[in-house]
């Protein structure tokens, strides 16, 4: 449960919203406020204060205009404000949206490994951002896989694959490419012929750089349901299996943290 301060004029239905107005997302959806245009932060002491002068203002004839100035001014203010002692950590709501054109399927082979290899590149490059999975042969007497590349942020990812002989070893980090010999075998066998062939997974990666949250999914403009969702890792498995001919579109809220100082205003 949280509670938000909007920063902006939204109109909701019928009714107009002004900045300085609080939500209570568990009474409010508000990923309608967000996808109607409206922008929140998370509320803190502070802010509830100038939020509820805000509101004084609108109900004496402010005009919305006027109010969204204010709350621009005052964002600023704390945001150049620097305060170590009372520094708090403030929330953010962004909507956004995604989409993922004929997505390879799950258990595409990227590349299949010999136990006897130290560091190999992929072979089959991902298509779309992806987890990844591991399918062992039966004799695999090789090591671990330790996989490193770039996630669908554009930042450094790395995910180690447990060997499983006669298994499957299923990741949970998103991959939207696998660096130049990123596939590692911690510990090659001397000798031998069998693999590890390392495929593309069922999840769908997020380009958000911190915690989703993904409210719609789409299959060639048909809503359904989302199977499962993992927020800290920016994934999603949608109902229908990934296949390359169809389109998978996702709407979901990303939520930024910053520091922000908390200090007092002396009003007059």
């Amino acid at each position: 449960m949280a509670r938000w301060i909007l920063l902006n004029t939204v109109q909701l239905g019928t009714s107009l919203h002004t900045a300085g107005d609080v939500f209570d997302d568990v009474q409010e959806d508000i990923t309608r406020v967000l996808f109607s245009g409206g922008m929140l932060v998370a509320s803190t002491p502070s802010l509830e204060t100038i939020a509820s002068l805000l509101q004084a203002a609108r109900k004496a004839g402010a005009a919305p205009e006027l109010l969204a100035g204010m709350m621009t001014v005052i964002r600023e203010e704390f945001a150049n404000t620097v305060d170590a002692t009372t520094a708090t950590n403030v929330a953010t709501v962004v909507p956004r949206h995604e989409s993922f054109k004929n997505p390879q399927a799950a258990g595409v082979v990227l590349k299949v490994v010999v136990e006897t290899d130290v560091a190999v590149s992929v072979t089959t490059l991902l298509d779309a951002p992806s987890n990844l999975q591991v399918v062992w042969d039966a004799g695999w007497s090789g090591g671990d896989l330790a996989i490193s590349g770039t996630g669908p942020d554009g930042n450094a990812c790395h995910e180690l694959f447990v060997k499983n002989p006669g298994g499957t070893t299923v990741g949970v980090v998103a991959f939207a490419a696998i660096d130049v010999n990123g596939i590692v075998d911690g510990v090659p066998a001397g000798g031998g012929a069998d693999t590890a062939s390392v495929q593309t997974g069922a999840l769908l990666g997020l380009a958000a750089p911190t915690a989703t949250t993904a409210f719609k999914l789409t299959v060639d403009g048909v809503a359904e349901a989302i199977v499962a969702q993992v927020g800290a890792n920016r994934t999603v498995q949608p109902t229908t299996v990934k296949v390359a001919t169809k389109q998978f579109d996702i709407w979901y809220v990303e939520s930024h943290t910053h520091a922000q100082a908390a200090h007092t205003h002396t009003l007059s």
